[in-house]
């Protein structure tokens, strides 16, 4: 737009010259490993409680089951609200026939509110939650010095649970 703008700017005779835009670099795409087995994803889990202290690994299991049924990356999982919050996604009808996650145009690529179907699978995992402590976010993330929402925190403590299992991705 803004080049544009430029560009009017000389044919009104308001500028001389447009400047030229300065070349950007793209950024690679692509995610950094590859999908784990079903044999490497319990190997994970058996390997939480020395990544993230016996205390917390019941609750880091949960939570990675539900990131292997929702297909969802980390930042898009760990945002996730029983119930509707700004810039987040959140869960739409879980006790419906067909239930769905709202996805708030602020957190969205496209910046568009959309609603998308869960899977079946997804939507049992999270039926099985008590309906009473369905409020808050649906995943959190214990660790010794508290609850952590740090993405790149949590990401770090799965990968450590992958180098104590064995399970390589890259």
């Amino acid at each position: 737009h803004i080049m544009a703008s430029l560009r009017w700017a000389v044919d009104m005779d308001l500028i001389a010259k447009r400047p030229t835009a300065p070349r950007l670099s793209r950024v690679p795409s692509g995610s950094k490993g590859r999908a784990l087995t079903d044999p490497e994803f319990e190997l994970l889990i058996a390997a939480l409680p020395e990544a993230v202290g016996q205390d917390y690994a019941d609750q880091w299991a949960w939570n990675l089951r539900g990131a292997w049924l929702s297909g969802l990356r980390l930042g898009e999982f760990c945002n996730i609200y029983w119930e509707p919050q700004f810039d987040s996604h959140y869960i739409v009808g879980i006790d419906t026939d067909r239930p769905k996650m709202h996805i708030s145009a602020a957190a969205e690529k496209a910046y568009r509110d959309r609603e998308l179907p869960l899977t079946p699978d997804f939507v049992s995992f999270l039926r099985g939650v008590d309906p009473a402590l369905r409020s808050g976010r649906v995943f959190r993330f214990p660790l010794p010095s508290g609850e952590t929402r740090n993405t790149h925190t949590i990401g770090r403590r799965i990968s450590k649970a992958g180098e104590i299992s064995g399970v390589r991705v890259s």
